[in-house]
């Protein structure tokens, strides 16, 4: 039989977490995060003065295809939370979406040390 080129594939290559900081890609640590599991990553050294991009793009388990899946974004700034929201995929597809916030000078001063 021929393979039926329209056929859930997966080859393992393309990453099942993927965040961009204002368009460039942070390398994670993590290879595959679990439901309800929280990832802390510092952004310090990515964030400027003004307005800042999170890019959030994940792949659900291929078992969980048939629920919607949701994934919860949080900007902290030493305890306080900056910006937040959460991303919502249809059953099937990719949780994706892009958090938008502005950091002020002040933000970025305290932490250059």
């Amino acid at each position: 039989m021929s393979q039926d080129p329209f056929a859930l594939t997966t080859t393992g290559e393309q990453p099942l977490l993927e965040v961009r900081v204002n368009g460039q890609l942070l390398p994670l640590t993590i290879a595959q995060p679990e439901a309800g599991e929280i990832i802390s990553i510092d952004l310090v050294k990515t964030l400027t003065p003004g307005a800042n991009e999170i890019f959030v793009q994940a792949s659900p388990p291929t078992t969980e295809a048939n629920r919607e899946q949701g994934l919860r974004v949080k900007v902290m700034e030493e305890g306080a939370k900056v910006a937040e929201t959460t991303l919502w995929s249809t059953p099937g597809s990719l949780v994706s979406g892009t958090l938008l916030f502005t950091i002020s000078e002040q933000e970025t001063d305290h932490h250059d040390h």
